[in-house]
């Protein structure tokens, strides 16, 4: 195995230098041969996800006389942007499935996606790809509310990132229409769960647009449609709504200072250090292929921003030495690097993510039609899509959510949701083949917004990583999440078991392990959602919901310790050059679904680096 090399100081740097050339040496051959240039930019990014696209977009344009690199694991998925794979199933038209809103929720579980699938987290789905894991699982648009920022630094507070929000929303409106409805001829399909639940519901919970999470309701519950993205073709707008301005439709650079090593990955941060302790990037160690080849930075002011996304930039860390795990704690830059302590002691301790509970349900009064399975055999409705960008293939698959304050730890801001509701046309496992209109059964998901429960992402040294136990631990946190989630799912199946809807799927269905169970007694909700499952072949419990946040956390205030990554300039702290990028740095869960809060923490991050590089 490849050892990692730290300089330390001038004459360690020149001793190792001496030791390591004959080995870059043949690593330049080795990436000579394979067509790899190497070469000197001023920034670097390592990975093109949802934040870093917005601000590789915009720093692309503020600054056409630095020289920018990205470094990808994946590359195109967008048909816009010349990919091809993964492949919309037959009868879609020329599309990919990323860009097919039908088929959002079910890309983890198309073969075509194992080759966009990233191996180095085998225990979850992130994909790889321009627009990072965004553009599998991010389709909802939402601005949290205030409560979801407290505890974050100046700067970054709710005001200022709905504001960066909708700025980068502004400038995408070009080809991102945000609607909820996104088929071209203005209707909504598949919408027979949602008119159950709207009519189950309208007498204890407000209707309102869900966009802004913030706005004020008057109500402890808000049930409406989710706003999505989409192009005047209805398909998915993001991150070819953002990278349209600096990558082709062959999905190359059309901007001159830009080079993209696609399908590329860093797997080291190369580092020296000041005689002052400070460590500097030197830059990156990649790998394509069987080939392995440096970028650099210069010394003084080249900068490398980490945008992986919160389980890869963490990773990415940890296999340079920025972890508690795989820090020395003898480097000299941690010998007298206080600062730098800190931030090694912050990285990747303490992730999170939305964690979630589902249930299959149908409401006999609320039969014939609109219900959707975009898995079966739905030729009449590929047709619709292929010919007209309309119908349910346009239609994203959650069709209404339900968002609830719970009493147990309802946040501050009387209209602060905790958990949401949200509801799929199709059934689960067995229960979703069914075809359009052939089924009435509908899938129905409790997600924690806030949940307390914290752990470490346990990391490898090839920089693979482990599942953390956030998902109802057996600690404090993770059985106060468990309540949480209980109470609210608890009243949702109460109120719609006693407006006449039947289990299919979860406590008191027939023919399942859960038969004993009374979806109308708290105790018995709380059984369901504490086993772990599989039950009949379906997973329903401890779900992961891929929204992770905080594995580099933003600390409080410049020169604080209390996190990893200085508010300011986005520099790990006791570093300089070294940035962060994307959801790592959320230093608390984002209470809504993370894209809107992403695409402004990237016009953030784009802001900030141009203001540290306009002296270059």
């Amino acid at each position: 195995k490849l050892q990692f090399l730290y300089l330390i100081g001038f004459q360690s740097h020149m001793k190792m230098l001496r030791l390591i050339t004959p080995l870059l040496a043949a690593l330049s051959a080795a990436g000579a041969e394979a067509g790899v240039p190497e070469g000197e930019y001023d920034v670097i990014f390592v990975g093109l996800g949802l934040t870093s696209s917005v601000a590789l977009t915009r720093l692309v344009r503020a600054h056409p006389h630095l020289r920018i690199a990205v470094v990808e694991k994946g590359g195109a998925v967008n048909a816009q942007l010349g990919a091809t794979t993964p492949a919309a199933p037959g009868g879609l038209g020329n599309k990919t499935a990323v860009d097919v809103p039908g088929l959002y929720e079910t890309m983890a579980f198309h073969p075509a996606a194992d080759a966009v699938k990233d191996p180095a987290h085998p225990w979850t789905w992130q994909g790889m790809g321009y627009g990072g894991n965004a553009a599998y699982n991010g389709a909802w648009l939402q601005i949290p509310p205030a409560a979801s920022f407290e505890g974050w630094p100046k700067g970054w507070g709710h005001a200022e990132m709905a504001g960066w929000t909708r700025d980068v929303l502004r400038e995408a409106s070009a080809v991102c229409n945000v609607t909820a409805t996104p088929s071209a001829d203005g209707r909504r399909y598949a919408t027979g769960a949602h008119d159950a639940l709207a009519a189950v519901f309208n007498s204890t919970a407000a209707a309102a647009g869900i966009f802004d999470m913030d706005a004020p309701h008057g109500s402890r519950a808000v049930y409406g449609v989710p706003h999505v993205a989409v192009t005047a073709a209805a398909t998915r707008c993001f991150g070819y709504g953002v990278l349209r301005d600096v990558l082709g439709g062959d999905g190359e650079p059309t901007a001159q200072n830009l080079h993209v090593y696609n399908f590329s990955e860093v797997v080291e941060v190369v580092t020296s250090a000041t005689p002052e302790g400070v460590v500097v990037p030197r830059g990156v160690l990649v790998r394509r292929a069987e080939a392995e080849f440096k970028l650099t930075v210069p010394h003084r002011t080249g900068r490398v921003v980490l945008s992986a996304g919160a389980l890869g930039t963490a990773a990415l860390l940890a296999r340079s030495g920025f972890h508690s795990a795989t820090a020395n704690a003898t480097r000299r830059p941690l010998s007298h690097n206080a600062a730098l302590r800190a931030a090694v002691a912050h990285v990747g301790a303490a992730v999170s993510d939305h964690v979630g509970t589902g249930v299959a349900m149908r409401c006999p009064k609320h039969r014939g039609g609109g219900f959707f399975n975009p898995e079966a055999h739905n030729e009449g409705a590929k047709r619709l899509y292929r010919q007209a960008q309309s119908g349910p293939y346009a239609q994203f698959g959650p069709v209404f959510a339900l968002y609830n304050r719970s009493t147990p730890s309802a946040p501050s801001g009387p209209d602060a949701a905790n958990v949401e509701i949200f509801v799929n046309p199709w059934g689960m496992g067995d229960l979703a083949d069914a075809a359009d209109g052939d089924s009435d059964v509908f899938s129905a998901f409790a997600m924690h917004l806030n949940p307390a429960a914290r752990s470490a992402l346990p990391v490898d040294a090839d920089g693979v990583t482990a599942y953390p136990m956030v998902y109802y631990p057996d600690s404090p946190e993770g059985v106060s999440d468990m309540k949480v989630v209980t109470e609210v799912l608890s009243a949702f199946l109460s109120r719609a078991t006693s407006a006449g809807c039947e289990m299919v799927f979860g406590p008191g269905a027939p023919n399942t392990s859960f038969a004993g169970l009374d979806p109308r007694v708290q105790d018995d909700v709380a059984a369901y959602v504490k086993n772990w499952g599989p039950s009949d072949g379906v997973y329903f419990s401890h779900l992961i919901m891929n929204h992770f946040t905080g594995t580099v956390p933003l600390a409080s205030a410049p020169g604080a310790h209390d996190g990893a990554v200085d508010p300011d300039t986005l520099a790990v702290l006791g570093t300089r050059g070294l940035h962060v990028c994307d959801a790592s740095l959320a230093p608390r869960p984002i209470q809504a679904h993370p894209m809107g809060t992403l695409l402004g923490m990237g016009a953030k991050c784009a802001d900030t680096l141009t203001r540290l590089l306009s002296h270059v």
